[in-house]
């Protein structure tokens, strides 16, 4: 499979990596490849941008991979829970493999945009909500037993004699920082993904003038939603290394809003 070769890949990632589309990056095999299953597909910046999407989508994938191992092995880090709290936290790493499993099998259909299109947007779909679900359910009304609620007072190395309510406060302050610190990069990640696609559309079709003023009004609103978001876990770690990310991600949207 061309896909996954490695000069293939190299390609991939100069192209998925710029803004502005060029058509005379558009290789041989492809334009044969588009030839034969999306004939009507003629114009030389339609191809380029279907061949854009293509190594864009081979790179998600790529990095997806061990992204999903991750999230597999951080679903079984700490303390002990109980089943149901486990297999709560499982869902989201089974929903990134889901994606990661369906960029894969999409790089074949890349010619096919509508269909490919479908087919992507619900699997990220359920990528992207599934924490956001799952963070709903009250963890600590998983840890009832006198098992559980031993296994709960060593989260914030309380006594057995704590009350229960104690407990059960201290379970959810460690999984309220959980849920923020799996929650804040895909809540952060949204608003740039929505500019960068503005602008490679204003660079495609330079005529609307949509993009650019979403860039424009998003890019002040997206920083100080970055600065609020990073704030609570900065304060919880007292970590310097938030500090300099806040900074890096708010004049990151200077740059933003002057290509906007």
């Amino acid at each position: 499979m061309q896909s996954l070769t490695g000069s293939f890949l190299l390609v991939s990632l100069k192209r998925a990596f710029r803004l502005e589309i060029k058509p005379n990056e558009v290789l041989v095999a492809e334009r044969k490849a588009l030839a034969a299953s999306a004939a009507h597909v003629t114009d030389p910046e339609h191809q380029a941008f279907l061949a854009w999407r293509r190594s864009v989508l081979l790179v998600v994938a790529l990095a997806f991979v061990p992204l999903t191992f991750m999230r597999f092995i951080e679903s079984f880090d700490g303390p002990p829970v109980p089943d149901g709290a486990r297999a709560a936290m499982l869902i989201p790493a089974f929903a990134e493999g889901l994606f990661c499993l369906t960029a894969f099998a999409m790089l074949g259909r890349w010619t096919q945009w509508a269909s490919q299109r479908r087919i992507l947007l619900i699997a990220w779909g359920l990528y992207f909500i599934a924490p956001f679900i799952v963070y709903l359910y009250p963890f600590q009304e998983a840890f009832d037993s006198t098992k559980e609620l031993k296994a709960a007072a060593s989260f914030g190395e309380l006594h057995l004699s704590t009350k229960k309510k104690h407990i059960h406060m201290a379970v959810g302050l460690v999984f309220g920082v959980k849920a923020m610190l799996a929650l804040a990069p895909k809540a952060i990640s949204l608003m740039p993904g929505l500019i960068r696609a503005s602008i490679v559309s204003k660079l495609l079709f330079p005529g609307t003038s949509g993009p650019g003023f979403l860039m424009i009004l998003a890019a002040p609103i997206y920083a100080l939603f970055a600065y609020v978001i990073i704030l609570l876990p900065y304060q919880i770690t007292a970590s310097p290394y938030f500090v300099v990310g806040v900074i890096g991600v708010m004049s990151a949207q200077i740059f933003i809003a002057v290509s906007g």
